[in-house]
């Protein structure tokens, strides 16, 4: 690719006009040292260098995807996450400013009338459900055959990742984060809405310690008349799906959530998925048929009430589950008085900002220019300091009295031994 492809490339993404590709050329080039390389690559740097690109962009200038970084009037910044539900983005909107995330349908849902029907009407639905722990969808397009779900952006972690990177959370700190996902996935059941795909990874933890629901609707969206999504797929993700969700998926109503909620719970409390069997079609077995594990013997120090608790809410009848998620939160708060106060906000101190940064990809110039992580600094706990740290690591002087009395007692001890060895002498 030479320069000149390189802007064309540019202005076709949408983030430039062609005249101010031109203009941002010919303003390099004038500032540009005789002794310097003038190749796509440096201007590409200098764009990102003087942060009119971000580095995901110029990377997909050249690699040509995506063709267009601009859905609408959401300029895409970097890319966030991509799956089976379509590819994430966080964007920025050029209209208002605001920054937020971007969810491209699979590009097997293009050609979907009656897709695209629901696809409008859910998210007119979802555009009035308003609540702190809903990550609210406020908006939706098309660009170039490309259907697009704009919605909040949240600044933090997703629970599966939170695991991942911290570690298995404290009963208390997973407690707390079942009940707030419970608290809007009633809110949402009472505005007709189940979610049918929760699990860790659509929980987003973030800097107040707050849980937020991902994805509200969007199984909803994608669903079809045979219990598929628009891409072929079963709905729902099977590690966390409710028996009969497998079974139909268009039977499963609320109680489905409670199931996965469960499943949800295990994971953050122990690292691991309920049934971790080979294949998908053995963890399907696994859920309609198998026990789940007890959580009591992951986890010895919970209270007894919330291992009863986790198992009625994989009990494979839906009718044997806790009715709504109110009961839930019912027998959740009561739970709560047994265990400690929860912190969830040190599960994301100094985590979020880090990820994304490492997450973005890596440059394709051929120069290095790796992203700044900034690492916590890490302080020992106040008894630790005070019972280890030295009188000369710390630079604090001893007290005068500890002076005369190490001394006392080495003239002492000197005394005693000079004795001994006169008298054995003797």
């Amino acid at each position: 690719m030479n320069l000149q492809e390189f802007e064309q490339r540019l202005s076709s993404s949408g983030l430039t006009t062609p005249v101010e590709a031109v203009k941002l050329r010919e303003g390099w080039l004038r500032g540009l040292e005789q002794t310097k390389e003038r190749s796509p690559e440096e201007f590409g740097k200098h764009l990102v260098q003087s942060k009119r690109a971000t580095m995901f962009q110029v990377s997909a200038i050249f690699s040509g995807r995506p063709p267009r970084l601009l859905m609408g009037h959401y300029e895409l910044l970097e890319k966030l996450a991509s799956g089976g539900m379509g590819d994430v983005y966080k964007a920025v909107d050029r209209k208002s400013g605001e920054i937020a995330v971007v969810k491209v349908l699979p590009a097997a849902a293009a050609g979907d009338e009656e897709l695209l029907h629901r696809f409008q009407r859910e998210v007119k639905l979802l555009s009035e459900v308003r609540h702190p722990n809903v990550v609210g969808a406020f908006d939706a397009g098309e660009a170039e055959g490309c259907h697009f779900l704009a919605m909040e952006f949240v600044d933090g972690l997703d629970l599966g990742r939170t695991v991942k990177v911290r570690g298995p959370m404290a009963p208390e700190d997973a407690v707390e984060c079942i009940r707030q996902a419970a608290v809007g996935l009633a809110y949402a059941h009472e505005c007709g809405i189940v979610h049918r795909d929760v699990k860790p990874t659509n929980l987003m933890l973030d800097l107040q310690g707050a849980v937020k629901i991902l994805d509200l609707g969007l199984a909803r969206i994608l669903h079809n008349e045979d219990g598929l999504t628009s891409t072929g797929s079963v709905l729902g993700s099977i590690d966390y799906m409710a028996p009969e969700q497998g079974n139909d998926s268009k039977a499963a109503d609320h109680r489905a959530d409670i199931y996965a909620l469960g499943c949800t719970l295990f994971y953050l409390l122990t690292g691991r998925i309920v049934f971790d069997a080979k294949n998908i079609s053995q963890k399907l077995i696994a859920h309609q048929d198998l026990p789940p594990p007890s959580l009591d013997g992951a986890c010895p120090s919970i209270p007894r009430r919330l291992d009863q608790l986790y198992l009625k809410m994989l009990a494979k009848e839906p009718k044997d589950r806790p009715n709504t998620m109110k009961d839930l939160l019912a027998s959740l708060k009561k739970i709560q008085k047994e265990l400690p106060t929860p912190d969830l906000s040190r599960y994301v101190r100094g985590s979020s900002n880090n990820v994304k940064k490492a997450d973005r990809p890596a440059s394709v110039f051929g120069a290095t220019m790796k992203p700044e992580i900034k690492r916590p600094t890490v302080v020992p706990p106040a008894n630790v300091r005070d019972n280890t740290t030295t009188a000369r690591a710390s630079g604090q002087r001893l007290p005068q009295w500890r002076v005369w009395a190490g001394g006392f007692s080495a003239a002492a001890l000197l005394t005693s031994m000079l004795g001994w060895l006169l008298w054995s002498g003797g």
